[in-house]
């Protein structure tokens, strides 16, 4: 299993978040990690676009560091293969935090 892989598995298997998870990630890793909370999802999950609804109301949303915020009140993991982050993607990053307040 690569970073991304782990990464992706432990955000999903964290347990008692209340808030919708959002788990931003690297444009060059965003289609690994879709595939990730894909096959992890429990039966039944409902995915529409980059969002899924888990059969008991959790959603689960995959975006990338440069789109914007999509909603407040969020559990947000990063999730960028060990990559070193940009600065432009440490700006976007402090978008998403102040924004999961």
């Amino acid at each position: 299993m690569n970073s991304v892989q782990e990464c992706t598995c432990r955000a999903l298997d964290k347990k008692g978040r209340e808030k919708p998870l959002i788990i931003v990630a690297d444009p060059a890793t965003i289609a690994q990690v879709r595939a990730m909370v894909g096959i992890s999802v429990p039966p039944e999950s409902v995915c529409f676009g980059s969002t899924w609804t888990t059969p008991d109301g959790k959603m689960i949303t995959v975006a990338r560091y440069d789109e914007d915020p999509h909603t407040a009140g969020f559990d947000l993991e990063v999730c960028n293969g060990g990559k070193v982050l940009t600065e432009d993607h440490r700006k976007d990053l402090a978008r998403w935090r102040n924004a999961a307040k």
